[in-house]
């Protein structure tokens, strides 16, 4: 747990709001979100000074006015805003409001693939969200029917039927299951009048709101679900936590954990069985490559070849060559077993043999697709690795799974393992460490994610599965290992194996889709 105090926390805040927050102090205000449940309510009730000024007081309130607005932040273990918000005044307040939403929020661009559908619209239509996904859906917005890669502005989104997922320009995905009726408010803020939605809200989307009749709830970084009716609002927190509000009796705010769910009223609220099932909860990005398939995997290797040397085999799908020793035309020398092919526990047993990765080897192999990083979207790869021999200490790397560009060597994206068994990610030369171990003779499970941005910095996140772990159906919220970087505009168009003498791996299974699903589903690893 990360050490800190609300002075602390209160002075980043208002460095924030003053616009003069450092790199390194921007860093280390979201480690210290990303880790306490106080200071993400303390951030809240900030962000809640802009709502509770709009309902309470005018512009023409002194300050001291404003702050008692708050409720009794020592309620929470949390300090209120200090003296040093005073000289901001009235409207530098709201100004640094807004810059706080913006910052964190980071307005996340719409998601690639083919260029979003924009409809005639008037001089004064404010674009809010991108439409990524269509399940047999019948729905319209205020620039017509709903049709896939479709920029959609703020107002209201009628969905007659089917499921339809939005994602707005900070990042938050919508899951939306008709009949319903959402209103768009903002890239941050939007209204559920009828029916059932649930959202799933990354890092960038910190603080998004989402109101029902009756209540309102804060994202603090979590997957949450809600339904409207005409009597009320029922909220379950599928993974992290949300604070959420009465809307009737303008109580404080209260916090709602993961595997709770509450039911909002005129009259009150009371908790209520959670339940899970009623929500869709596939928040996959695809990326629609020339009209294929939303849930399309784009590379396949199995090594499923004789044994022996794996020389300049060619097997597999989705790639342009065979395999060779770097970026040259020479066969490479690693070692394919066929006894039998690894296998995670949960996901049934693969045809075709494995690769044993032994002594100082570069194995690399091009991809038919490159993955284009100079436009926003989401990648996947997974494999499967399982450690068969000693470390040599004195090697800085053992192995290393990445994708690179023939454009910039140094523009690897990835996982390794280090000399102490220690998982890292490889984004463009900025390593992140994690106290999980790879156990001699147990199999591990790898998911690598990769959200490539066009103007923000890339995001690289990482889960892990043991032999005994059950792989989710749906993309987890919280992730073993999670990086930001900001990695250049090069396409990654070939796959590096790598390891180093001392240490002995075997590899398989390596899948490269555009969903969760397309690289995790048990049927998927299967040959």
């Amino acid at each position: 747990m990360i050490d800190f105090d609300s002075v602390e926390l209160d002075h980043l805040l208002n460095d924030l709001l003053s616009d003069r927050l450092s790199e390194n102090d921007a860093k280390r205000l979201e480690l210290i979100l990303s880790e306490s449940q106080a200071a993400r309510m303390q951030y809240y009730l900030y962000l809640d000074v802009d709502t509770a000024l709009k309902r309470e007081h005018s512009a023409d309130h002194d300050f001291a006015q404003m702050v008692e607005i708050l409720p009794n932040l020592q309620e929470f273990g949390v300090s209120k805003p200090s003296g040093r918000w005073k000289a901001i005044g009235v409207v530098g307040l709201l100004t640094g409001l807004a810059a706080v939403i913006m910052f964190m929020l980071f307005n996340w661009p719409p998601p690639s693939g083919s260029p979003p559908l924009m409809a005639e619209t008037g001089p004064d239509t404010q674009f809010a969200a991108t439409v990524v996904r269509l399940e047999n859906a019948s729905g319209t917005s205020d620039v017509g029917p709903l049709k896939v890669r479709q920029r959609v502005p703020t107002g209201e989104v009628r969905l007659e039927s089917g499921k339809a997922m939005l994602q707005l320009d900070n990042g938050a995905r919508l899951n939306l299951e008709g009949p319903a009726s959402l209103e768009i408010l903002s890239s941050s803020k939007a209204k559920l009048r009828e029916g059932t939605v649930s959202v799933q809200c990354p890092a960038s989307a910190l603080g998004f709101e989402l109101e029902g009749p009756g209540a309102s709830v804060i994202d603090l970084g979590t997957e949450f679900g809600m339904s409207a009716t005409s009597d009320g609002t029922d909220i379950h927190v599928f993974d992290g936590e949300v604070a959420w509000q009465s809307l009737s009796n303008k109580e404080h705010p209260r916090l709602l954990e993961s595997g709770r769910a509450v039911r909002v009223t005129q009259v009150g609220d009371e908790a209520i069985p959670f339940q899970v099932t009623s929500f869709e909860r596939d928040f996959s990005m695809p990326i629609p490559i020339d009209g294929d398939s939303e849930d399309a995997t784009l590379c396949y290797e199995g090594f499923a070849y004789d044994a022996g040397s794996l020389g300049m085999s060619d097997g597999g799908e989705g790639w342009g060559r065979g395999w060779r020793r770097a970026s040259t035309d020479k066969p490479i020398g690693l070692k394919v077993l066929d006894d039998d092919s690894l296998h995670h526990s949960k996901s049934g047993v693969a045809d075709g043999g494995r690769l044993q990765l032994k002594g100082f080897k570069r194995a690399w192999r091009q991809l038919a697709q490159p993955i284009r990083m100079d436009r926003n979207g989401t990648t996947y790869f997974s494999f499967l690795l399982h450690k068969t021999g000693p470390d040599n200490p004195n090697d800085p790397v053992t192995a290393m799974v990445v994708l690179g560009s023939d454009e910039n060597a140094k523009a690897m994206v990835g996982v390794g393992v280090n000399e102490l068994d220690q998982v890292f990610l490889l984004h463009c030369g900025n390593n992140v460490e994690v106290s999980e171990t790879i156990v001699e003779r147990a199999t591990c499970f790898f998911v690598v994610k990769i959200d490539a941005r066009d103007t923000l910095s890339d995001e690289l996140s990482v889960a892990l599965f043991w032999e005994d772990d059950s792989v989710p159906e749906f993309e987890p919220v919280t992730w073993a290992l999670r990086g930001t970087s900001r990695s250049g505009d090069e396409s990654l168009n070939h796959l590096i194996l790598q390891n180093k003498r001392g240490a002995i791996f075997e590899l398989d299974e390596i899948r490269i889709g555009t969903s969760w699903k397309s690289v995790t589903a048990s049927e998927s690893r299967k040959k």
